[in-house]
């Protein structure tokens, strides 16, 4: 008897959620064959904003979310609430999408048309510049330290778009002149030591062969050995040299985040269900 209960319970959980999905798909597809018949545009951008309300309710923001923000031109929406509205949840949308560019086209009209200079739009403003305008993420830096001191560290991600490692010429100079030693200062010993002794044999060989008169030898192995393998040490360096660098970055980039989340934390950035 416990058993068809349980059954029973179980089966009218799942066709309530198979109807509620079914009630959601039928919104949608009705707002859509009004959107398709409608002829004002006003109106139109107005059955779309519903639309997308539909899918924030249903605690969706995912990409397919986004495209159908991409839809709704927001200077067609009469209502100021409502295009503020649109504006910044359009912004926030983007940047839970990682489109960051889309985020900072609709954040800087919300910027415009309805100034706020409250911590989570600075901050949206910060995270939308971040990758492609370093003036203006160190603008919003400035601006958030005057709410939160400790916000001065978002300055982290600045440099974080624009670490290069230090001193590669040299790398690759010590390389050209001394096989194997770019590879040893980057810190990989062992690769170092093997690219010189590699190095040292390919000229040695070269040099026996000059001295038992053997030119023709001596040429071919000089060029089809000594050269590629001084070539290839001085490839390794670049490599090695470029492998620490990413190594770096990534350090730099989880303290970065780690920074982030705890700003994020304090001043969520979040769609707003209501308007």
């Amino acid at each position: 008897m416990r058993q068809i209960i349980i059954l029973l319970i179980l089966l009218a959980v799942s066709i309530n959620r198979l109807f509620c999905q079914t009630t959601f798909d039928d919104s949608l597809l009705l707002l859509e064959q009004k959107i398709f018949i409608c002829k004002n545009d006003s109106e139109k951008s107005a059955l779309r904003l519903n639309k997308l309300d539909a899918y924030f309710f249903k605690n969706d923001f995912s990409e397919q979310v986004l495209m159908e923000a991409k839809r709704i031109d927001y200077s067609f929406l009469k209502n100021k609430s409502d295009q503020k509205y649109f504006l910044w949840n359009a912004s926030v949308l983007a940047y839970m999408n990682n489109d960051k560019r889309a985020s900072f086209q609709w954040y800087s009209a919300y910027q415009q048309f309805y100034p706020d200079s409250g911590m989570q739009p600075l901050l949206l403003g910060f995270i939308s510049t971040s990758e492609f305008d370093s003036t203006l993420s160190k603008f919003y830096v400035r601006k958030i330290s005057m709410h939160d001191s400790e916000a001065i560290c978002l300055s982290c991600l600045n440099k974080l778009q624009n670490y290069k490692r230090k001193h590669r010429g040299l790398y690759i100079a010590a390389s050209a002149v001394i096989p194997g030693s770019g590879s040893i200062v980057n810190g990989n010993v062992t690769k170092g030591f093997v690219s010189l002794a590699v190095n040292s044999g390919a000229w040695f060989m070269t040099y026996a062969l000059l001295k038992s008169n053997l030119y023709v030898n001596a040429v071919l192995l000089g060029v089809g050995m000594s050269v590629k393998f001084y070539a290839g040490n001085i490839q390794l360096t670049k490599k090695l040299f470029g492998q620490k660098e990413a190594i770096q970055k990534n350090v730099l980039a989880k303290e970065c985040q780690l920074r982030m989340d705890k700003l994020l934390n304090q001043y969520p950035i979040e769609i707003q269900t209501v308007r």
